[in-house]
């Protein structure tokens, strides 16, 4: 079986097992278990978001800057 078909399964199956377990709940529990959800959901797609782009910013960079820094003279952008 391909990774794809493989990541539908598992997205199908853990999708019904949330749906099973939010049928069975009411009220106060039912709210906590939406909120983690989301939660969790909000957390997994800011890491893959962050992930890609922190891999793709490493193909743009490129090896050597194109120009030198200044020395640094210790005033730390202060003007004298």
């Amino acid at each position: 079986m391909g990774g794809v078909a493989a990541a539908v399964l598992v997205s199908a199956a853990t999708a019904g097992a949330l749906q099973a377990v939010d049928a069975t709940l009411s009220g106060r529990a039912e709210q906590i278990f939406e909120a983690v959800t989301m939660l969790i959901a909000a957390s997994v797609l800011t890491w893959m978001i962050l992930g890609c782009s922190a891999r793709d910013a490493g193909r743009r960079m490129p090896s050597r800057p194109k120009c030198k820094l200044p020395p640094n003279d210790g005033n730390r952008g202060r003007s004298s």
